[in-house]
């Protein structure tokens, strides 16, 4: 993406900002939302993990990973998902789905 130093020592500041900007905690509880929202969709859609993630192309043990929340999902597997479930993007990673 950037193809010397002085491009990156222009952006250090601003992800010194975005990674200060919101908390640990914030961060955390985000990410909780979003596993717990994944496993709710994936249920109510009626779909095994192994299936799912066949359709992903991921392994149902990194599903799993993703639903108990020990492994952060990159916002584009959020997009691929959402698309499979026929859902916003944010309805997945703003608050809690009740279904």
């Amino acid at each position: 993406m950037f193809t010397d130093n002085k491009n990156l020592k222009q952006l250090a500041p601003k992800v010194w900002v975005y990674k200060n900007f919101v908390s640990k905690e914030k961060v955390q509880e985000i990410n909780k939302i979003i596993a717990q929202n994944l496993k709710k969709l994936r249920v109510f859609n009626n779909y095994t993990l192994p299936e799912l993630a066949n359709k992903v192309g991921v392994t149902s043990q990194q599903l799993q990973k993703y639903e108990v929340g020990k492994s952060r999902v990159s916002i584009e597997r959020i997009e691929q998902l959402a698309i499979i479930y026929n859902v916003t993007v944010s309805y997945i990673i703003e608050k809690p789905i009740e279904l």
